[in-house]
């Protein structure tokens, strides 16, 4: 834990015992996340969360240990519909609102529209405006990290065609976080796809209070890298086998 934070100049590193069946993984790494939470979440918080099997694993293990107030939970980033394995959008921030008795804020829009004309039309509605406004100011920002390809969820929901992945990998790309995909330096991989994604943009991620990365297996390495390389995170909950690769990979050289 300390060798990732000094390599990544992170506050804080999680790292939970490995296991080899996945979902024990998550399990445990959803355990540390409440635990975790439970040590900083104050009244009148706004937790911001992005979607995926990651979070909604972690959602059904919260514990709030303490009686707290005024919590808002509202949804980060446009979500995916047509998608091969559900990726629980809305069902993570209302489960967060749950357990902290908080209020649940979501943003039921796809993760990408077809034109960035449309993308602009639609932030300015009011109520779309509004959710995107209390996404810029989530003190307490959750994302998991997803690892890019065909057919992973963005590109086998149809948001992305064959031969745009195809373009995308040859250019770098890893992953995706809250639904815009990144290379092994947490770059941006394609503006023009970046500018038709509805949700926070990456740069606030760095401006919260804590902005924490999800993320466990060790297929995971490159796109958590990439998170991390990127700055977004200040915070990293993940398992011992991934901590250990992402110091393989630091000392190995990558740009970090």
């Amino acid at each position: 834990e300390k060798e990732v934070s000094l390599r990544f100049g992170l506050q804080k590193v999680i790292a939970v015992p490995f296991a080899e069946d996945y979902e024990t993984l998550l399990v445990r790494i959803a355990h540390a996340t409440s635990r975790f939470l439970n040590t900083i979440v104050e009244d009148g918080d706004i937790i911001g969360v992005s979607w995926g099997n990651t979070l909604y694993v972690c959602s059904l293990h919260l514990k709030v240990m303490e009686e707290l107030a005024n919590i808002s939970v509202v949804q980060m980033c446009g979500a995916v519909s047509l998608a091969d394995k559900y990726i629980y959008a809305s069902e993570i921030p209302k489960k967060f609102a749950d357990a902290y008795k908080g209020t649940p804020y979501l943003l039921p829009l796809p993760a990408l529209v077809d034109s960035v004309e449309l993308k602009e039309a639609i932030v300015k509605d009011r109520n779309v405006g509004e959710i995107l406004e209390m996404g810029k100011k989530v003190n307490v920002g959750l994302f998991s990290v997803g690892v890019f390809g065909h057919d992973k969820t963005l590109a086998s929901a149809g948001y992305i065609s064959g031969r745009k992945v195809d373009e995308l990998l040859e250019r770098g790309a890893v992953g995706d976080m809250c639904s815009r995909i990144i290379n092994i330096k947490g770059q941006i991989c394609d503006e023009e796809l970046n500018q038709r994604t509805i949700g926070i943009d990456l740069e606030e991620l760095k401006k919260k209070k804590y902005s924490i990365a999800v993320s466990g297996g060790l297929f995971k390495a490159k796109c958590t890298f990439g998170a991390l390389a990127g700055g977004y995170a200040n915070v990293l909950i993940t398992d011992e086998g991934l901590a250990k690769e992402l110091i393989r990979m630091a000392d190995a050289g990558l740009e970090a």
